[in-house]
């Protein structure tokens, strides 16, 4: 019983611990951009794709689109809250579903006590990605231009990546990639599939009986699996100014 109430306790500090990080993100972030798609698009076209509700919140709470987000994590990840990649022209890492650039672990993150294993969190990954992205937004005032520059600085790099982005984008609206997530998830070795989706109905439902069964035989699991109380928490938006970038 003990053991129970001090992993409760891990499970609700970790929680917390999100929420404050990304208020006080949200608190800095600049206003930028609108939706691209015209119109709101149905549900049906992203109702298969996991994290639905923290691609929305981190949307709504940063002023970006939230199906930009997604065919950036496409792009990045794959959706994988386990993508790691270290092939790098700097020496420097990015973790998780949105990729994030472990460059940001000390120069802006730091500040609001995030750190490497905390990006390891799907949710708390997302959140980050659009705290970048609007940042990027901000800063050069262009949409796909920002884009770019979310994946790399160098002029080739920056239009390879964003028509790469722009391909996700369009594909997520028609549904293609829809599709090619169902396929990619069939086609992967059996356990690994499965364990990611499960991962990614836990972080989207919040099921509570699978966050303390986690939590119970794998408290770095947990991190990833207790996002959803923590975008519950920080889904109003607050009022945000725009902060011109150097």
């Amino acid at each position: 019983m003990t053991h129970r109430l001090t992993e409760q306790r891990v499970v609700g500090h970790v929680v917390s611990a999100c929420a404050v990080a990304l208020t006080m993100m949200s608190a800095s972030a600049p206003a930028t951009t609108k939706p691209l798609s015209q119109e709101s698009e149905p549900w049906s076209v992203v109702r298969d794709l996991p994290y639905g509700r923290c691609f929305d919140a981190a949307a709504v709470r940063y002023g970006v689109d939230a199906y930009l987000l997604r065919a950036i994590a496409w792009q990045e990840s794959r959706f994988n809250p386990h993508a790691n990649n270290t092939d790098n022209a700097t020496p420097s890492e990015d973790i998780g579903v949105m990729q994030i650039n472990s460059w940001w672990l000390t120069n802006g993150l730091e500040k609001y006590g995030i750190g490497r294993n905390d990006l390891w969190e799907p949710c708390l990954n997302i959140h980050v990605g659009a705290w970048i992205l609007s940042q990027e937004v901000a800063r050069h005032r262009e949409v796909w231009t920002a884009v770019g520059y979310y994946n790399a600085v160098t002029d080739w790099k920056r239009e390879r990546y964003s028509n790469s982005v722009k391909i996700a984008y369009r594909d997520l609206l028609n549904g293609t990639l829809q599709a090619k997530y169902k396929a990619l998830l069939s086609s992967g070795t059996g356990a690994k599939a499965r364990a990611i989706q499960r991962l990614a109905a836990q972080v989207d439902w919040g099921k509570l009986k699978a966050i303390k069964t986690v939590a119970g035989s794998d408290a770095g699991q947990a991190r990833r699996v207790v996002s959803t109380k923590a975008a519950a928490q920080i889904r109003s938006k607050p009022e945000i100014r725009v902060v011109r970038g150097g």
